[in-house]
Order: C-alpha cells, then structure tokens, then sequence
C-alpha cells in the first residue's frame, strides 16, 4: 500500500469536570466523558508516498503543525518514508472539537498501517502523549481499543464512539452506550485552550454541580444531571462573552444547548427523549 485516504471525525465534551493543577506536568487534571462524532463534519487526509515530505491545506508554519509533528516523531524514530500529505479542512481551530489532535492520530495511525511498522496499541498511545493528551482519544476509538490497526468506523452499532478520558486525559477508557447523534454547531470564535485553563484556574468555582458516577451512566444521563457539565464553560464564557449570546439564541430552537472542550463550538443531542 503506498496511498491512503481518511476521514478525522471531531469530537464533544459530554462531560468535563476539571481537577487539580500538576505543578511539574504544568496541566491541569480532567475527568472527561468524550464522544466522536461520526457525521457530516470531518477533515479529509491523504497519505500518499513520495520523494519529499509536503504538507498542504494550512496557512500556518509547517513545525507547529500537528500532521507534521506527528510524520517527524515516525520518521525520527523508525526512518519512515518522505509522504505528501494533504488535508480539506472542515474542522474549525480553536472549536473545542478536537480537529487538530484526529489529524495527528489519523497520520500516526496511516502511517503505521501504510509502512507496516504493526506498532502495538500502547506504543501508539505513547506515542500520542508526547504530541497531546487528546490524541490518545482519538487514537483508542479509531483503532477500538486497540483491537483493529485503523477501523472505518462505518459499523457504528458493534463498536464505540464514547470513552472517559482521566489524569490529563491521556487515560483512555472504552464506554458503551446505546447509539445517538450528536448535532454540532461551529461559529466564527476561536478559543485559546490555554487561555481559558488560566482563566479557569483564576476563577473560584461558581457553579457547584452535583457528583455523578460518570463511569456508569449513559452520555445523555450525565448531561440531563449535571447543572453545567462543562467546567470550562463559564471562563470561556468571561474570555470570549459572544459565546453567551450564541448559546442564548442556540438554546431558543434547541432547548438543550451543551459547550464542547474549551470552545467555542456547542452540541446537543437528537433522537433522545
């Protein structure tokens, strides 16, 4: 195989209660109910093998890409071959949703497929730590814990798209649930990440939400239960104050309106009564 072509799915907080600050990892603690989301958003990648390594679709420098970071740690470490690259970018930045970290793991994940290296599932985890802890994610649900090298995930009723993430979120476990389609709704905000961790870690807590085991119940349990089921929902609210009024005006057609990661996108569940 010498070419290869992707989808990389997003993917939404159902849940994110932030915890302690890790002095020496200098990132904050999470536990996290995540969920990808197979549908009509997602990136498009191409693998294809080359003379020099190329990387389109970005108007950003190329070393800060995660696509790249994800190629050189490979080529560093096993001498991979130079691939041409290239990416339609539908997944907005700064969106909550996790668009650069599926790049990453679909290009560690390809790559390992298309070269044949048949790394093993924790290899590829930790791999993954090194460039994200979303990643690892990403890298669990593509693969199905590991039982498969890359699933289509076509099949949506016999594998998982949900998993709780824990410690910096690099701690990956399986959930299974019924199915249920999760609508996204992007805008023209791009929150900084670290930005609104800072902002969070600022802030007394202003919302005390009530303790459920999120290890138990279902995706549309926890975000029926949880007052605010995302804790960095209001420091994003302070630093970006268009997202209050966006949610005000999602909330009058949808009712239940939910904020993914550290934003700007919202969600809510269909086909849940």
């Amino acid at each position: 195989m010498k070419s290869l072509r992707l989808k990389a799915y997003p993917k939404v907080n159902i849940t994110l209660k932030v915890l302690d600050f890790d002095k020496e990892a200098r990132l904050h603690k999470i536990d996290s109910r995540m969920r990808l989301v197979v549908g009509s958003l997602f990136d498009t990648l191409s693998f294809e093998k080359s003379t020099d390594f190329s990387l389109s679709g970005f108007n950003f420098e190329i070393e800060s890409n995660l696509i790249f970071k994800a190629y050189k740690l490979l080529k560093d470490t096993y001498d991979i071959s130079p691939y041409k690259i290239g990416v339609i970018k539908n997944i907005p930045f700064g969106a909550g949703l996790g668009g650069g970290s599926v790049n990453a793991a679909l290009t560690l994940l390809a790559l390992n497929h298309i070269e044949g290296l048949n790394l093993e599932y924790e290899t590829l985890l930790a791999h993954a730590k090194t460039l994200g802890m979303d990643i690892c994610f990403f890298i669990c649900v593509y693969t199905q814990n590991g039982k498969f090298p890359l699933s289509s995930l076509e099949d949506k009723e016999e594998l998982f798209l949900s998993a709780d993430a824990s410690n910096f979120g690099e701690v990956i476990k399986p959930f299974y649930e019924p199915n249920f389609k999760v609508r996204i709704f992007t805008n023209d905000i791009s929150c900084n990440t670290a930005s609104v961790y800072k902002e969070f870690g600022k802030m007394q807590k202003e919302t005390k939400t009530i303790s459920l085991d999120v290890a138990t119940n279902t995706s549309p349990f926890l975000l029926k239960h949880f007052s605010i089921p995302n804790d960095l929902q209001i420091p994003a609210f302070k630093l970006y104050p268009q997202l209050k009024e966006i949610k005000a005006n999602l909330i009058k057609e949808y009712k239940d309106i939910y904020f993914s990661g550290s934003g700007g996108s919202f969600f809510t569940l269909e086909g849940i009564s």
